[in-house]
């Protein structure tokens, strides 16, 4: 971006002396303009370096003597040489171009650096500063992030929730907004079986079918910008089910509403698009939590109630959408 900045204002330098029609200044050195036909002649040569330098003192040493010799190459390209003799030595630049202009246009702006080179470093500057604004609202603004959608599917371990240690399988929809997550997800746990004491051959199946909606912040990222750690607030709501199976003359069925909140971490691959993977730990505690007996006449056998603490570990696949 630099050099084309400075791409920009020499060829402003140049080209903003076409068509000069100011009075002659001497330019404190000899010039000798040798180029081929079709190119700038000596007069042309000689305004546009007037007209870089500016106002231009000259000084009472001894004048340099520039020659400057522009001829075509033999694969059609332009070359020049600028040999030049001062009182501060002598020297040999050559250059090539494809066009005689371009390489004229160079050796002008070379001859005016020889004759005051601190002028034509003021006037890129003053250039540069022009183009460049002067505030920072002329700064280009960041990009702004725009809502992404995922789905995908999320595998769960839980203990707590049912008689048992248990594993679920949910489906999630939800959108992606810079490091902030809002995820839907329903999931259908794999009922467990649950023993009433002292009889060990009594009870009856429990299970659990859940809906959730969560919210994400990516706090944190890893050194490498592939990987986010964040914090997440879930809130639960579902049915949980019990069906007699062992040990019950007439077996009967029921539910009960299951509510529960719950907090944890996540860790996801940073991703624009595509599928990308994460794990979240999550501890919570259900505030209705129906609890399952088995009635025989005028008694009532506890069977199960879950836990007034549940854990969760998952593993989530998601394809997020550009």
């Amino acid at each position: 971006m630099r050099a084309l900045v400075l791409a920009t204002i020499v060829s402003s330098l140049v080209w903003s002396t076409r068509g000069s029609a100011e009075a002659p200044a001497s330019l404190g050195l000899e010039l000798e303009w040798n180029a081929g036909a079709g190119c700038p002649d000596r007069a042309s040569a000689e305004a546009a370096i007037r007209e870089i330098l500016g106002p231009h003192v000259t000084t009472g040493e001894p004048a340099s003597v520039v020659q400057v010799d522009i001829s075509a190459l033999d694969d059609g390209r332009w070359g020049a040489r600028i040999l030049t003799r001062g009182p501060y030595g002598s020297g040999d630049r050559r250059f090539e171009g494809p066009t005689c202009n371009l390489v004229a246009d160079a050796a002008v702006l070379v001859v005016a650096m020889t004759v005051d080179p601190t002028a034509i470093a003021k006037r890129i500057q003053s250039m540069k500063e022009a183009s460049q604004g002067a505030g920072p609202s002329s700064a280009p603004r960041p990009a702004q992030p725009r809502p992404r959608i995922l789905a995908g599917l999320r595998a769960a371990a839980d203990v707590g929730s049912l008689p048992g240690p248990t594993g679920g399988l949910g489906v999630v929809l939800g959108v992606q907004f810079g490091r902030w997550h809002l995820e839907g997800e329903a999931t259908a746990w794999l009922p467990r079986l649950a023993l009433a004491p002292p009889a060990p051959l009594r009870g009856g199946e429990i299970g659990l079918y859940s809906a959730s909606l969560r919210a994400c912040w990516d706090g944190v990222q890893s050194a490498s910008r592939e990987l986010r750690l964040g914090a997440c607030l879930e809130g639960e709501a579902g049915v949980t089910t019990g069906q007699g199976t062992t040990g019950i003359a007439e077996p009967d069925q029921t539910s009960g509403l299951w509510v529960a909140t719950f907090a944890g971490v996540t860790a996801r691959q940073v991703s624009a698009s595509g599928l990308v993977p994460w794990l979240s730990l999550d501890i919570g505690t259900p505030s209705r939590r129906p609890m399952y007996v088995i009635e025989s006449g005028a008694s009532r056998v506890f069977v199960f109630q879950a836990s007034e603490v549940v854990a969760r570990a998952s593993l989530g696949l998601a394809w997020i959408f550009p």
